[in-house]
């Protein structure tokens, strides 16, 4: 159910009923992916990263875990994780297409390290007082 909500572009909705499930269901990993999954689309990275983590711990060997850990990580501006993660996921020999969206996204990866450490360095004071 919870994936025909999701379909439909109902996301609210369909963590929301994650969320109701019985507490020995909400630890399955399995439901514990999806709703991870959901609320990176939310918008809401920083509460899936933590479980992601934990899902790589328990299941190190799942590239789908470690591609959206990655991306999880990104959209937390922890871009060298993210980077890392993609990079690992890579190494399992995904099918061409899912090579192409991760390539695309350590540029973009490359790309905001570069932005933001070209601002954080435009904004730093200036301490050399002549």
């Amino acid at each position: 159910m919870a994936e025909r909500l999701s379909g439909a572009g109902r996301l609210v909705d369909a963590v929301n009923l994650l969320d109701q499930m019985a507490e020995a269901d909400r630890r399955r990993p399995q439901v514990m992916f999806a709703r991870a999954v959901l609320l990176i689309d939310l918008g809401r990275a920083g509460e899936a990263e933590p479980v992601l983590a934990r899902l790589i711990n328990r299941q190190p060997d799942i590239t789908r875990i470690r591609l959206e850990h990655g991306r999880a990580l990104a959209a937390i501006g922890h871009y060298g994780a993210a980077e890392r993660e993609l990079r690992r996921a890579l190494a399992d020999n995904p099918p061409p297409a899912v090579v192409a969206s991760v390539d695309t996204a350590l540029r973009g990866i490359r790309s905001n390290r570069r932005l933001f450490g070209s601002i954080s360095g435009g904004l730093a004071p200036d301490t050399n007082i002549n």
